[in-house]
């Protein structure tokens, strides 16, 4: 049998979408919840502070909240617990630790068509949680990794309008807001750039991730903190972010940045080198170990992406791309 991720194919509304999340990953959502009242410290103090950033959200996107409404409802856990898990503003244990020190995404853009890679990094045992996810909600259908634990749009993903989304950790302060992780879903129903760029500028913010959005030749970058947002249109042909800000009125609020990312944003800029590049260049430069564990790929890369919107494909190989295989899925 081939080491793929296990597949989760949806249609319906934002409702089916959550329940159906919540049903076919009850057992691991429910020991994800059981394990985060084990460990966290006080943590009936931090869940009496969820009412807060659930109102807000509630009030800036409903959709979303039904969505962490019904996987509470298909999971059988307390829909504050979920909603905590999803809000990393209120908990995050592994902010301003290498931990939390994950991913590489790199872009290149070829005459009329433009190729995305991502590798995304995280703990070893965190390949577990990973899963494609297809799922049509009206006229929108996404399709990518996903956690089974969190909801969607946290990894990379892209719809059928063409928009692709790649996230990036970054490390700020945080603050009463809309979750970074509902932010992160949001946009993923957006059927263009400007549609997801107006709809994070409308939002009150807790923190932010960096989104990396990609559609047709257009290349934005987004990076985001509490109290500002970075938007940069992309004019070079080939692009690169790892997990610190770039944008020099984000940097002064940057709350830890590691070797380990710098390295990376070096190499693949390098590897780039803002030149053309096919389908076999990008996966080459997402399997690199030459800076070993401060690699473009480690020991801590779980799965990797490649998009080709040209095509409607998505290459997903589950582990390091260096030792696995790439699978094509489409739209």
């Amino acid at each position: 049998m081939e080491n793929v991720f296990p597949i989760l194919e949806v249609k319906g509304n934002h409702r089916d979408l959550g329940y159906t999340i919540g049903h076919r990953f009850q057992k691991e959502i429910q020991d994800r919840i059981r394990s985060r009242k084990e460990n966290i410290p006080d943590y009936n103090e931090y869940l009496k502070k969820v009412d807060a950033y659930y109102q807000i959200t509630k009030k800036y996107l409903p959709e979303i909240v039904e969505e962490i409404e019904t996987m509470s409802e298909g999971s059988g856990v307390p829909v504050n617990d979920l909603f905590f898990h999803n809000c990393r503003e209120i908990y995050n244990l592994f902010i301003n630790s290498s931990e939390n020190d994950h991913c590489t995404t790199v872009v290149s853009r070829n005459n009329n068509s433009v190729l995305v890679g991502h590798n995304e990094d995280w703990i070893l045992e965190g390949i577990d949680d990973l899963y494609v996810l297809k799922a049509t909600i009206g006229k929108t259908t996404i399709l990518g990794l996903a956690n089974n634990t969190l909801l969607p749009g946290d990894v990379a993903m892209a719809n059928n309008h063409g928009l692709i989304q790649c996230i990036n950790e970054l490390n700020s302060d945080s603050g009463l807001g809309v979750p970074k992780n509902f932010v992160a879903r949001a946009v993923l129903d957006c059927e263009n750039i400007d549609e997801a760029i107006n709809l994070i500028k409308s939002l009150s913010l807790a923190s932010g991730f960096n989104h990396v959005l990609v559609q047709k030749e257009k290349i934005v970058n987004i990076e985001m903190a509490p109290s500002k947002i970075s938007i940069n249109n992309i004019k070079q042909n080939t692009f690169v972010h790892t997990n610190h800000f770039l944008s020099s009125e984000l940097k002064n609020i940057e709350t830890f940045r590691s070797k380990s990312s710098e390295i990376r944003y070096r190499k693949a800029d390098k590897l780039l080198n803002n030149k053309k590049h096919n389908l076999n260049n990008i996966f080459s430069l997402l399997s690199d170990t030459s800076d070993n564990c401060e690699s473009i790929c480690r020991n801590e890369t779980i799965a990797s992406l490649v998009f080709s919107p040209k095509d409607k494909e998505i290459w997903i190989c589950r582990g390091r791309p260096d030792r696995g295989k790439y699978l094509k899925y489409s739209f």
